[in-house]
């Protein structure tokens, strides 16, 4: 690397390199699996600011340093380069919702996507207790210039008050987008631990005095976790839900729904369909009263 070149800078070369891959892809969903994804950008990692371009929100900034997946996405598969229809199905709730939390933020991009769907104001939350991906949402929102637009708690949401320890399945270069407080939730190696604050959704609405009418809530294994200490804010059937769940916890999730909508956003065959039972991997589930 020229390190007179300034950050984020991609030579005509990388250009190339990546129509390359988009030519290849442009009939495939975007899958953090996908050997040439992991390829392209093991062979050519890249160190700066990436637009990101989702249908219907305007473009925005995230920061990757090789360290952030989801920015990473973006880079090479480019527009609605992430979880195409749920990001689609999470800016048509904006459009209406006037309190907003993101759950399991990671690096930020809902909490993004809240203030750059349209013009309209709103309260965002962004909940996010591991380390290096709260300090990315940070660095995130004062790039683009919303910082004071979302409230960035660094703390987990779960069913008790405490603390607890988070496993991290990647080693420290990387922004962990899987970190989890749930034994056995995955069969990689754990690198490290963290020791991160928690409380419950139900504690944090009646401190704030903030109630969500749209919550995104992606914490890796937690869920079931996150709806006992949410069941006051679903008794009151005023907040729509966007929930990832694995095998393991969809049918105790969609158990605390008695009543509501549930719907499966597909985003590897980018399509809404209703819930059946079944999946086979994670998917996000569309809930609503």
């Amino acid at each position: 690397m020229n390190l007179l070149q300034p950050l984020g800078a991609i030579d005509s070369a990388f250009e190339e390199k990546i129509a390359n891959f988009r030519r290849l892809k442009a009939t495939s969903a975007p899958d953090v699996y996908d050997m040439d994804f992991f390829n392209a950008r093991t062979e050519r990692p890249h160190h700066g600011f990436v637009e990101i371009q989702n249908d219907d929100a305007r473009p925005f900034y995230m920061l990757t340093n090789n360290d952030d997946v989801i920015a990473e996405f973006y880079l090479w598969y480019g527009r609605n380069g992430y979880e195409r229809t749920t990001i689609r199905e999470w800016v048509r709730q904006l459009k209406t919702a006037k309190v907003v939390f993101d759950v399991g933020a990671n690096t930020g991009i809902f909490s993004l996507l809240s203030c750059f769907a349209d013009d309209q104001p709103r309260q965002t939350v962004a909940f996010e207790p591991t380390f290096r991906a709260c300090s990315r949402v940070y660095e995130n929102l004062n790039a683009n210039g919303v910082i004071d637009q979302v409230k960035v708690e660094k703390t987990a949401l779960s069913n008790q008050g405490g603390t607890v320890n988070f496993m991290h399945f990647e080693n420290a270069t990387r922004i962990s987008s899987g970190a989890s407080y749930v034994e056995g939730i995955s069969h990689f190696h754990v690198h490290f631990r963290e020791l991160c604050e928690r409380t419950t959704l139900d504690e944090y609405i009646a401190a704030s005095g903030l109630s969500p009418d749209l919550i995104k809530i992606d914490v890796e294994g937690a869920e079931i976790d996150v709806m006992e200490g949410a069941k006051g804010l679903i008794a009151q059937r005023a907040t729509t839900f966007i929930i990832e769940v694995v095998p393991d916890t969809a049918e105790q999730v969609i158990g605390h729904f008695e009543d509501y909508r549930i719907m499966v956003l597909d985003d590897r065959l980018n399509r809404v369909v209703p819930w059946t039972g079944g999946i086979t991997h994670h998917v996000n589930l569309l809930i609503e009263p």
